[in-house]
């Protein structure tokens, strides 16, 4: 269930992130979307999905805690507990990829002791020239995307990257029930065509299969 929940939820989510954009253009389309819109919007999303479920859930907002970079969320309900945490990319270098790890052991070490625990990252990044950009999706994917052409067709060239985010977690914390995705939420005016150069990236983690 909790796998189909989410995935119903991100689905939405793509739906929100329109919204957020035609409210926030500005910020969206030069540096992509503020973390705490992320976060909170997904957050909030999670719980729309588990109250058509007649669920209800609560919702902790953890940016209070300094020991947090970015903001993180955490949705509980009949023993589930779900983190969120949401990262704005400016940049896809090794600095900001690695700070993404920090935050995921700094969550593990504050989670209680339920039987469901899972963890959901939402991040942004509008594609530039640099070389970690165009290693983006592949290192957050494993593998370089099937619709190549899609991106070549909007001047983006990715290209293969020599580790994953996967390959990350599994080796400094043994997690292996990980799904991550690529979304283009933004659409062009006239075609309804998805906006490659602007990206959703996310994941779930499933810590009660690891």
């Amino acid at each position: 269930m909790i796998h189909q929940l989410i995935e119903d939820c991100l689905a939405a989510f793509d739906v929100d992130c329109r919204l957020l954009c035609e409210h926030h253009y500005p910020t969206v389309h030069n540096r992509g979307m503020k973390e705490n819109h992320l976060g909170k919007a997904l957050a909030r999303r999670l719980c729309h999905q588990l109250m058509k479920l007649d669920i209800n859930a609560e919702t902790q907002e953890k940016r209070s805690d300094p020991a947090f970079a970015h903001p993180v969320y955490m949705v509980s309900y009949e023993g589930h507990e779900i983190w969120i945490v949401a990262q704005q990319m400016l940049s896809a270098n090794h600095h900001c990829r690695e700070t993404l790890i920090e935050e995921l052991n700094l969550i593990e070490l504050q989670m209680e002791h339920v039987n469901q625990q899972h963890i959901l990252i939402i991040a942004d990044h509008w594609f530039d020239r640099s070389r970690a950009s165009k290693q983006l999706p592949a290192w957050w994917i494993g593998e370089l995307p099937n619709n190549l052409q899609a991106y070549y067709n909007e001047g983006i060239r990715l290209q293969a990257s020599p580790d994953s985010l996967r390959s990350n977690l599994k080796h400094r914390f043994g997690w292996r029930e990980i799904n991550t995705d690529l979304r283009h939420p933004l659409l062009k005016v006239n075609t309804d065509l998805p906006i490659h150069r602007y990206m959703l990236l996310s994941a779930h983690i499933d810590l009660s299969r690891c």
